[in-house]
């Protein structure tokens, strides 16, 4: 998962930490967010999968992001 930071309007430093866990058994992939810091307020923000077989997409999958306010991680 990409996010250009260069299109951020504050001067923050954006952070995207993401985690992605293949299953290859059942051939499932899970995405987890692990911290999310100073991205740009979207009105409706989502998170796009796409599986690649060398330059041949084979899967594309996309949802929207709700995001959580307060919620501090474990590992921080």
């Amino acid at each position: 998962m990409a996010y250009n930071a260069s299109k951020s309007t504050s001067d923050a430093e954006c952070e995207l930490l993401t985690i992605l866990t293949y299953a290859p058994q059942v051939q499932f992939v899970t995405a987890t967010v692990k911290r999310a810091k100073a991205l740009p307020y979207n009105n409706a923000p989502f998170a796009r999968i796409m599986l690649f077989d060398g330059r041949r997409l084979l899967e594309q999958k996309q949802t929207t992001v709700n995001p959580s306010v307060g919620h501090k991680s474990s590992l921080e």
